[in-house]
């Protein structure tokens, strides 16, 4: 669970005209009045009032079921950087004074103005600071607003350390989101999780701070359990995986995890066995109670690893340990795609296709498991054009038939993606 950047929640608390150590209570209730029922038309109040009552019965409601201060609910309780709900832009305009102001929110919120809505609001994804900035006449109080405004939801992220080698820690990856906007006020945002991140990682980034001189930062974190995002139950199974940028992160943690489990079933190590105990990557294990002789995993299956970054010396995450993997035997092939190193830009994708043939082969004859992670947006969708093509010139199958075989995979839960946008 992440934090809102602190300089814009005081901000914000500045032009809501509250101060940030103002407690308060928000008490459910059947219905409130509309204070400005006379704009709408009967329509939109029915609209209002069904999200009035949804918003006062539901989660939202709960998050304020207790008293807090004004910072502490724009701080951890609600997105104030997300984009601003049709419903929170009917609430805004109920408080907006000035008649083209509040026709232009309406407009937004309505259906005829969805077309507007999509350029100003998805495209430009004002924070709420911004919105009341552009809307100068508006002054939503603090007990309308908030109950209006999207709750800040937790951010997930992949482990990347197996609890064999390391089980009293949990490890994982991630890149400080920063981005140009497009909206009047603000030149560049960063993402809100990553840039929190950073800011409370600061001192251990620091080579003058000692280790032992930092105020560990307290994270609240749970495990959500992947259903399907999971390792093949035996050792022997040959595994693909595909995972640029920090979608490399969870591979990480299955390469390490097949390594101890094989070691161990070399060794014949209860001591191993035992650390296993418990969750990884959403699901439980224990082998400990099992014959070693009997083990699954006679031999440990090859594996392929495709990563892509910028460039090797600037954002290779994770190289010493999987040029390690490959030293060691653990992984069969190791493919990097450097994006920026060249005149020509190169991704995973390119490099899947210049292995077409051998990869199809390694695929279609192990019955291999093949795992995508990082970006939904683009890469997920290309690397699965990429599978399709290849099966239709290398695994001489018709198209119809190549995206069959991909479900096909998908149902048995042998083609299994890991992908956020």
């Amino acid at each position: 669970m992440c934090e809102n950047d602190p300089d814009l929640v005081s901000r914000l608390a500045k032009r809501l005209g509250v101060p940030l150590n103002f407690r308060f209570y928000l008490e459910a209730t059947d219905m409130a009045p509309l204070s400005t029922a006379e704009m709408l038309s009967k329509k939109m109040r029915r609209m209002r009032m069904r999200e009035l009552r949804r918003a006062q019965s539901g989660s939202t409601a709960a998050k304020f079921a207790r008293a807090m201060t004004v910072k502490e609910a724009l701080t951890r309780v609600v997105d104030i950087t997300s984009l601003p709900r049709k419903s929170l832009l009917r609430v805004l305009a109920e408080y907006t004074t000035e008649p083209a102001e509040r026709h232009k929110l309406l407009w937004y919120a309505c259906s005829k103005g969805s077309e507007d809505y999509d350029v100003e609001m998805k495209a430009w994804n004002p924070t709420l600071l911004e919105l009341l900035e552009t809307f100068p006449s508006c002054h939503p109080p603090l007990e309308r607003l908030l109950p209006a405004v999207s709750l800040l939801s937790p951010r997930y992220y992949s482990i990347s350390n197996s609890p064999v080698l390391d089980p009293s820690h949990l490890h994982f990856a991630f890149s400080v989101v920063e981005y140009e906007t497009v909206y009047p006020t603000t030149a560049k945002r960063k993402g809100v999780c990553t840039s929190w991140l950073e800011r409370i990682a600061a001192g251990y980034l620091r080579s003058d701070t000692p280790f032992e001189a930092i105020q560990p930062p307290v994270v609240d974190i749970f495990i959500s359990p992947a259903a399907d995002f999971r390792l093949p139950d035996s050792l022997s199974d040959s595994i693909v995986m595909i995972g640029p940028g920090t979608g490399v992160a969870p591979f990480r943690g299955f390469l390490q995890h097949r390594q101890q489990l094989y070691l161990s079933h070399l060794r014949k190590s209860d001591e191993v066995a035992e650390r296993c105990k418990g969750m990884y990557q959403g699901h439980y294990i224990e082998i400990d109670d099992e014959d070693p002789d009997e083990l699954e995993g006679a031999y440990l299956g090859d594996s392929w690893l495709y990563f892509g970054c910028r460039s090797r010396n600037q954002d290779y995450l994770y190289r010493e340990d999987l040029e390690g993997f490959v030293h060691e035997g653990v992984l069969s092939t190791l493919r990097v795609a450097f994006s920026r190193e060249t005149d020509k830009k190169v991704y995973v994708q390119d490099l899947m296709r210049e292995d077409g043939e051998e990869l199809i082969n390694f695929v279609l004859e192990n019955d291999a498991y093949i795992y995508i992670c990082g970006d939904g947006a683009a890469m997920a969708k290309d690397v699965e054009d990429t599978l399709i093509s290849l099966l239709e010139e290398h695994g001489k199958m018709a198209k119809e038939k190549a995206v069959a075989k991909l479900r096909e995979w998908k149902n048995y839960g042998r083609y299994v993606k890991d992908v956020w946008s």
